[in-house]
C-alpha cells in the first residue's frame, strides 16, 4: 500500500505543471491521486474512530455504574425505569436491583456500539470503492488501463451508488438532503480525452453524490468523535495522571508510565480541537473534482486541496495514535 504522505508528495511535484484552462489529463491525474491519498486516509481516520467510540461507551457505563452505586446503596433511591422495561425498582433486594439497572445498561450500549460499528464498515465499504474509482481515473488519465477496465468503471459506480444509497438512510443523515449544484451535461474536458476516461467521468454525477454524502457525514461522525475524544481523554486524565499524583506519598507508582501517559493526554488535547475540521478534506476534494469535469479547475483549487489533505492525513494518524490510548 502506498503511503499516503508519499501519495501527497507525489500530487505536490504536480503542481508545478499546472496551467490555467481547460482541464488536462495531468489535473485528471493529480485529483485522482488526491482522492486516492483521501480514501486511505480516511480508512485510518474510520479505523480508530470505531475503537474511540466504543472506548467512550465503555467509559460511560464505568462512570454510570458508580452513580448508579450511590443512588441506590448510599443516597437510597432507585431511578425510574422505562415503561416497557421490567421494573427494576421492583427486585426485592437493592443488590437485585443494582444488577437489574446495570443489565439494562449494559445490553443498551451494546446495541448502540453495535450500531456505529455497523456505520463505520457501511462507510469503511463506501470509502474502498471510491478509492478504487480514483485509483481508476489515475490510470485511465496515464494512459495504463486494460481491456478489463471497461467493465471495471460501471461495476464501480453501482456498488458506490448502492452503498451511498444505504448510508443516506443512515439515522445520522436523516434531516440532511443531499443536493448538488447543478450538472455537467456538456463535459468539458481536452479534445484528446477520449475512450473509457470519457466515459468514466461522463457519469460524474455518481461521484460528486457520493463525496457530497461523505462530506455530510464525516460532519456528523467527526462531531460525535470529539465529544468522545473529550469524555475519554478526561476520565483517563483522572485515572492515569490525577489519582497517582494526588495521592499520599513521594512519587507515584509508576512514573515512567505516568510521563508517557501525560504527554499522550496532553497530545490528544489538540487532536480533540482539530478533529471537528475532518470533513474540509471531502469538502475541497468535491469541490475539486466539480470544477475538473466542469472545466474550470485551477491552481488555486487544488493547492486548497493539497492543504486540507495534508492536514487531514496528519490528523487521522492523530486519531489513530489517540486509539492506540494510553495504558
Amino acid at each position: 500500500m502506498v503511503c499516503p504522505k508519499s501519495r501527497i508528495l507525489a500530487v505536490a511535484i504536480l503542481l508545478a505543471a499546472l496551467t490555467l484552462g481547460c482541464a488536462s489529463t495531468q489535473q485528471y491525474a493529480q485529483v485522482a491521486q488526491a482522492g486516492s491519498a483521501y480514501a486511505t486516509a480516511m480508512q485510518e481516520l474510520l479505523g480508530a474512530t470505531g475503537d474511540i467510540w466504543v472506548e467512550s461507551d465503555s467509559v460511560f457505563l464505568l462512570k454510570q455504574k458508580s452513580l448508579l452505586h450511590q443512588q441506590i446503596f448510599i443516597e437510597e433511591i432507585l431511578p425510574p425505569t422505562p415503561k416497557d422495561d421490567p421494573k427494576c425498582e421492583k427486585e426485592p433486594t437493592r443488590e437485585k436491583a443494582f444488577a437489574c439497572y446495570l443489565k439494562k445498561e449494559y445490553a443498551k450500549f451494546r446495541q448502540n456500539d453495535q450500531d456505529n460499528l455497523a456505520t463505520i464498515a457501511q462507510l469503511q465499504a463506501h470509502v474502498r470503492l471510491l478509492g478504487e474509482y480514483f485509483d481508476l481515473l489515475q490510470k485511465l488519465a496515464t494512459g495504463g488501463y486494460p481491456e478489463k477496465t471497461q467493465k471495471s468503471v460501471q461495476g464501480l459506480l453501482k456498488g458506490i451508488s448502492d452503498l451511498g444509497n444505504v448510508l443516506r438512510q443512515n439515522p445520522l443523515l436523516a434531516s440532511d438532503q443531499i443536493e448538488l449544484a447543478g450538472s455537467f451535461a456538456n463535459l468539458a474536458v481536452e479534445f484528446a480525452i477520449r475512450g473509457m476516461l470519457r466515459k468514466a467521468l461522463e457519469e460524474n454525477g455518481v461521484i460528486r453524490r457520493e463525496l457530497a454524502t461523505q462530506e455530510k457525514l464525516l460532519a456528523r461522525v467527526s462531531h460525535q468523535l470529539k465529544v468522545d475524544l473529550g469524555r475519554t481523554r478526561e476520565w483517563q486524565e483522572t485515572r492515569l495522571l490525577k489519582q497517582p499524583y494526588l495521592a499520599v506519598g513521594p512519587g507515584v507508582p509508576d512514573p515512567d508510565g505516568w510521563v508517557k501517559n501525560r504527554r499522550l493526554l496532553i497530545g490528544m488535547g489538540e487532536t480533540v480541537e482539530q478533529v471537528d475540521k475532518a470533513a474540509g478534506a471531502a469538502k475541497q476534494l468535491r469541490q475539486a473534482y466539480e470544477d475538473l469535469v466542469g472545466g474550470k479547475v485551477s491552481p488555486s483549487t487544488l493547492n486548497n486541496l493539497l492543504a486540507d489533505l495534508e492536514k487531514f492525513i496528519a490528523l487521522a494518524e492523530a486519531v489513530k495514535r489517540a486509539a492506540g490510548g494510553t495504558k
